[in-house]
């Protein structure tokens, strides 16, 4: 329910990895869901790019994966529900783990399933 309120709009893009060398210059934006995962874990390669902003779609990013507006797009922009901060021992420009860990549990989908339960053991304190 909260992330169709977040959606800012969807993109295609033409090559897979155009995202994976890209570093925010302040934290305008962040990934999350299967993209972050991929970073996290080196064990999962996202079908989808998604990315937390707060300020609107960053133009930098359109440009230098040339994105162009789809619907179905492989890339997603989301507004970050809030202050967008990095993480000790996370990579750089990837939300909280607990985010990205409901983005892929909110799949539904089996392979991110499995990369969710690695991000949880990882990098989510749970009590015992």
């Amino acid at each position: 329910l909260l992330r169709e309120s977040l959606k800012l709009g969807r993109y295609r893009a033409t090559e897979p990895n155009w995202w994976t060398d890209m570093l925010a210059s302040n934290d305008e934006w962040m990934l999350g869901g299967e993209s972050a995962a991929a970073l996290m874990t080196n064990y999962l390669k996202p079908a989808v790019v998604t990315v937390y902003c707060t300020n609107g779609i960053p133009t930098q990013m359109i440009s230098r994966g040339r994105l162009r507006p789809d619907p179905t797009g492989n890339v997603e922009f989301l507004k970050a529900p809030f202050e967008l901060n990095r993480t000790p021992g996370v990579v750089d420009n990837v939300v909280y783990p607990v985010l990205v860990y409901a983005d892929l549990v909110a799949s539904g989908d089996s392979r991110n399933l499995e990369t969710a339960q690695l991000i949880r053991d990882q990098y989510i304190q749970h009590g015992n």
